[in-house]
């Protein structure tokens, strides 16, 4: 049983690889665009996409209805830009495949040993036909896109090994769904040229597009609907993508928006290994971390239903509280434990996304605020600006929250100095806005005795009192609602807009603020732009 079994892994490889053009056709037609954009010729280079460890979890949780969890054990997956869906450093080392070797082997026993079987071995698999059946069902599904009849009778021949070293059909079952498990058609997302030479930008096709858009809003594999979709042409115009959109974001499964990409764009993520120190701030507990985390959550997911428009992110009246963190931020509700959606007074000191407990907590240090972190984060994740790295042997600010005046005078010290003023004068105001919410979002008027002052002038010129003033600079900006759609964009495709694709994009920001602004319509107005739905190889991919 041990050589059989050595033997398969070793030829999984050879016999399942990614050796030709998968699936049907191009989406057809002379050109399927008519949204926003440039020339098709200026889409940038799509490297091929491993699943993610959140990917790997959802997808076998999809395909087989799995209850177990084999993702857990992956090591964590590199970010870049800010996302961990980035397909050129989603690499894949030698622990890594073990780890898939043995994911594959504890999800298969399950399949084949539990309840999951009915839907799986549906007809006796003793008849080499029925095993025809069971095979292109689990791998269609699994492949995401129709196998091919070559394919089918490379798992056939995994059968044929198990017979052939004294195993049953059984046997050879099992290592047969291993083996879909293990292909690169499962592990990856391949998206393969009719001229595997050639950098020439194509047109994705029906699969391909289903699997795409799952990725983008479900983080997993198209469900039935999807693939029917994609089997019938409907997803080869604008209306058919839209329409498919429309019913994914009404799945629960669109979740996986708020969790992965609003996660780490707003670093919701980030929340559970950030840990304030307790002696200065004895308040913080678990209660505390997760109301905040879930406020975030709930607060995003207003904004991808459409109930209300991107441009009110940052200046908005309502959030969600519960008791615990309404008295976390001084504000007079009558709340039970449970998270509820309040609506907040022109006065309140809460007015949108900056002044949510997660994201002031996760940009503070342990014993202090930061102007710097917190300035740094919206000029890169709202403005899409990224500062210069500082100087070498600047001293930083000190850590233990103790000084002889504010942060806004210390930081005075390093404007002053010529090469540190480029930076600081770009960061320090947009930080120093938000010096009223302390290292874990509580309001206050005063730091350590000193009075807080939160005004500011912009590089530009333009002045603020306060952070809501600020906050109506940055959302009035017009870098925002571009910085907006290069998120989304970056997260929708795992990889950032080249140069010659700045067209497409401002097309897209231009086409998504004359439509009102909600986030559901960028969606598919991301999803229906050439970017999205045409792919251009490499030469390393080919090689």
């Amino acid at each position: 049983m041990a050589r059989c079994t050595w033997l398969v892994l070793l030829g999984i490889a050879a016999l399942l690889g990614c050796d030709g053009v998968i699936g049907s056709g191009g989406p057809g037609g002379d050109d399927p665009f008519s949204g926003p954009g440039g020339d098709v010729g200026a889409i940038g280079a799509q490297v091929m996409h491993r699943l993610n460890r959140t990917e790997y979890r959802n997808t076998v949780r999809d395909l087989l209805g799995t209850q177990l969890d084999p993702a857990a054990s992956f090591p964590a997956d590199d970010v870049s830009l800010g996302f961990d869906n980035i397909a050129q450093v989603l690499t894949l080392s030698p622990l890594q495949f073990e780890l898939y070797e043995q994911a594959a082997e504890d999800l298969t026993l399950e399949a084949l040993t539990t309840g999951i079987r009915d839907t799986i071995v549906f007809c006796d698999p003793n008849v080499a036909s029925c095993r025809d059946d069971i095979f292109r069902e689990l791998a269609s599904r699994a492949w995401r896109r129709p196998t091919t009849d070559a394919e089918i009778a490379r798992l056939q021949q995994l059968v044929d090994v198990a017979l052939n070293e004294g195993e049953d059909v059984e046997r050879g079952l099992e290592l047969a769904i291993r083996g879909i498990l293990l292909s690169p058609h499962f592990i990856y997302r391949p998206e393969l040229d009719d001229d595997p030479l050639s950098t020439e930008p194509h047109l994705l096709n029906d699969y391909e597009l289903a699997s795409r858009l799952s990725y983008f809003l479900w983080s997993s594999m198209p469900d039935d609907a999807l693939f029917d979709a994609a089997a019938n042409g409907r997803l080869r115009d604008d209306a058919g993508l839209r329409a498919e959109v429309d019913r994914m974001l009404n799945d629960p499964k669109a979740q996986s928006l708020v969790d992965n990409f609003a996660g780490q764009w707003l670093r919701i993520r980030s929340l559970d290994d950030h840990v304030p120190d307790y002696a200065t701030f004895p308040q913080w507990d678990e209660s505390l971390r997760s109301s905040m985390s879930q406020e975030t959550k709930l607060f995003f997911g207003d904004f991808l239903r459409g109930d209300v428009p991107m441009t009110e992110l940052l200046l908005t009246d309502f959030t969600y509280l519960n008791d615990r963190l309404a008295a976390h931020y001084g504000l007079p509700f009558d709340l039970g434990p449970e998270l509820q959606r309040v609506s907040l007074e022109p006065t309140d000191p809460r007015f949108g996304l900056l002044t949510l407990g997660s994201l002031l907590t996760v940009t503070s240090t342990p014993t202090r605020t930061s102007p710097v972190k917190r300035g740094v984060w919206i000029l890169e994740q709202l403005l899409c600006s990224e500062p210069p790295p500082p100087p070498p042997g600047v001293e930083g600010l000190p850590q233990d929250g103790t000084s002889s005046g504010t942060l806004r005078d210390q930081l005075e010290q390093h404007r002053a100095d010529p090469t540190c003023a480029s930076c600081h004068n770009l960061m320090d105001p947009l930080g120093l806005g938000l010096e009223h919410y302390d290292a874990i979002g509580a309001y206050r008027t005063q730091d350590q005795g000193f009075p807080v002052d939160a005004s500011g002038e912009l590089v530009g010129g333009q002045t603020f009192a306060d952070g809501r003033e600020m906050a109506a600079l940055i959302q009035e900006d017009a870098r925002f609602d571009l910085c907006v759609v290069e998120k989304l964009f970056l997260y929708a495709l795992g990889r950032p807009a080249g140069s010659s694709e700045h067209p497409f994009l401002e097309g897209i920001a231009q086409s998504f603020a004359q439509s009102g602004a909600e986030l559901p319509e960028l969606i598919k107005l991301i999803a229906t732009s050439e970017p999205f739905r045409t792919r251009r190889g490499t030469l390393e991919e080919s090689q």
